[in-house]
């Protein structure tokens, strides 16, 4: 399960709710166990949308409740119950349509929908007054209204102006109680919008002058906003890419105001609190600083879950204590390869284009992380596990990496073992493919070189042979088990067949660069059969039926 933009984490009494593809897991943040349940439609699951549905679920039993269908073309962004009207619910959908609806969802019933706009759209929320919504997005955010006209009900939106403030992507809002709004940048400062302007840029004061600007209120874009209480002071809180959580007092904003005189924009407010994800100390040095994506609060506001993208973690934070502690951990991007070791029971490895490795113990009900590499300037683009005529234990896998490292791994008890790393592309490695007896190894890189290696036991697994270059993307490979030949599905639609290297005949002492012998295979693809229909047809036309059957033998002989 990897943690992204598109997904997130809800929060109830004692569970949390990730998002997966094609299912729904439940994760009790007290015990630590997990329930899954397989989503039985096509698309993937997001704050329970999936494909272009929505699938609305009872929390108490996960029941599939009702379906709103037809919402959008391929998927969906955000999904909003209303705090004003229990029966509606509004919903932002992705590319290519971008469409905003809102649904009497208890009925089914589309009641408004138009289009949010013409870029990507990260979130759709309602606002403090019925009928109010707001969206956000690239380069933009959006004001709603649900207004009632000569013609029924529509959705009347206004484009935020930025003015003299730098066009930024917008994620994280928030409403403040006095109608105004605030909001997140990529640049790590906070806009303060009044009716469709940008009213100021709120920036980070000194302490003993709040006015005096010392610097932006993050380092990194700002994507979580919401308001909280801190000391009995009504805050805003703002959780940046840069790791923290800062209290930012709501007061200050009242008395905000730019100098359009000066062509001062910058307004100077004070932190309250700040607090860093993950904390200080020795036990988390290994971790980067947390990008923060999403928190869920608890009802009593005493426990949050905090979404972490850039080191797949969901941090429980205390707030009573200021404890932060792990709930559940993975990988922070794609999933890009996971195999069982068959000898060890329950025993999973899966890598990531996060540049980790993780053991999971898949039988176990709780806990299932055993232990991981991390690799953080690099990411792992394939892996496989190493025969069992190489390895008969069965605990050696090979890994690919966007660098160009192959590296050889022993998966032991308590952690992995490096057994061999070598360098065979300047590029990423796309695919690692070992014969059936184990003696021989092949790689794919992204520049469509296959090198091959001949392979012994753990020590000096593999030992380079050469490489071949082929001009036209590869696709796929794989070895043919009985002769040992490599077949290449080329992206052009044809496929070669190159022979085994013979490592007698090869010599790579001045260059690995060798030359194999292949022959290319084009498929015959069959002729579509003609319907009953078209037969009678061409009976039906006479001679000129009969012409035409001839011509086209005569141009087949004449290609011949």
């Amino acid at each position: 399960m990897g943690l992204h933009r598109g997904g997130s984490i809800h929060h109830r009494p004692c569970h949390l709710l990730p998002q997966r593809s094609h299912q729904r897991a439940q994760i009790s943040a007290r015990s630590r166990q997990w329930r899954h349940r397989r989503h039985r439609f096509v698309g993937g699951l997001g704050v329970l949308r999936g494909g272009r549905a929505q699938y609305i679920y009872s929390f108490k039993n996960m029941k599939l409740y009702r379906i709103l269908r037809k919402g959008t073309e391929r998927g969906y962004a955000s999904v909003k119950f209303s705090p004003h009207n229990k029966n509606q619910i509004a919903v932002l959908g992705c590319a290519p349509d971008y469409m905003l609806s809102v649904w009497d969802w208890k009925n089914e019933r589309l009641l408004l929908k138009c289009k949010a706009y013409g870029q990507e759209v990260f979130d759709i929320r309602w606002g403090q007054f019925p009928g109010m919504l707001t969206s956000v997005g690239s380069g933009h955010i959006r004001f709603w209204k649900m207004a009632l006209t000569f013609t029924g009900l529509k959705l009347q939106g206004d484009i935020g102006k930025f003015g003299a403030t730098e066009l930024s992507d917008i994620v994280g809002a928030v409403e403040l109680p006095d109608g105004k709004l605030v909001t997140g940048s990529e640049y790590g400062r906070l806009l303060l919008w009044e009716g469709v302007f940008v009213k100021v840029e709120l920036m980070r004061g000194s302490a003993e002058d709040p006015r005096k600007v010392t610097g932006t209120p993050h380092d990194k874009a700002i994507e979580v906003l919401f308001l909280d209480t801190e000391e009995g002071c009504a805050c805003m809180v703002s959780g940046g890419d840069d790791g923290y959580l800062r209290w930012w007092p709501i007061e200050d904003t009242d008395e905000a105001e730019a100098d359009y005189d000066l062509g001062i924009v910058e307004y100077g407010i004070t932190m309250r609190k700040e607090v860093r994800l993950p904390p200080m100390g020795e036990e988390h040095d290994h971790f980067a600083p947390a990008h923060i994506h999403h928190v869920a609060r608890s009802s009593d506001n005493n426990t949050w879950l905090i979404q972490d993208n850039r080191n797949g973690i969901v941090w429980k934070y205390d707030k009573n204590s200021g404890a932060c502690t792990t709930i559940m951990q993975s990988h922070s991007g794609p999933v890009t390869g996971s195999l069982m070791l068959p000898l060890h029971s329950g025993l999973m490895v899966s890598s990531g284009l996060d540049g980790t490795l993780r053991t999971y113990n898949v039988s176990a009900e709780q806990d299932h992380e055993v232990f991981m590499d991390r690799r953080p300037d690099v990411g792992i683009t394939c892996l496989v596990a190493v025969p069992a005529a190489v390895d008969p234990n069965q605990r050696t896998i090979s890994a690919g990496y966007t660098d160009g490292t192959l590296r050889v791994i022993v998966v032991c008890k308590d952690g992995f073992v490096l057994a061999q790393a070598l360098k065979p592309h300047t590029c990423p490695i796309r695919q690692i493919a070992y014969t059936l007896d184990g003696k021989l190894m092949a790689t794919l890189g992204a520049d469509n070189t296959i090198f091959f290696f001949k392979t012994h036991g753990l020590e000096e697994h593999a030992v380079p042979i050469g490489f071949v270059h082929i001009p036209c993307q590869i696709n796929h490979f794989s070895w043919h088990d009985d002769v040992g030949r490599v077949l290449l599905g080329l992206e052009d639609g044809t496929m070669i067949e190159l022979m085994r290297p013979v490592i007698d005949d090869i010599d790579n002492s001045e260059s690995y660069h060798i030359h194999l012998d292949y022959r290319s295979i084009v498929p015959e693809l069959p002729e579509p059969e003609e319907s009953d229909e078209e037969e009678e047809e061409g009976e039906g036309g006479g001679e000129e039926g009969t012409e035409g059957e001839n011509g086209a033998e005569g141009e087949a002989a004449a290609g011949e």
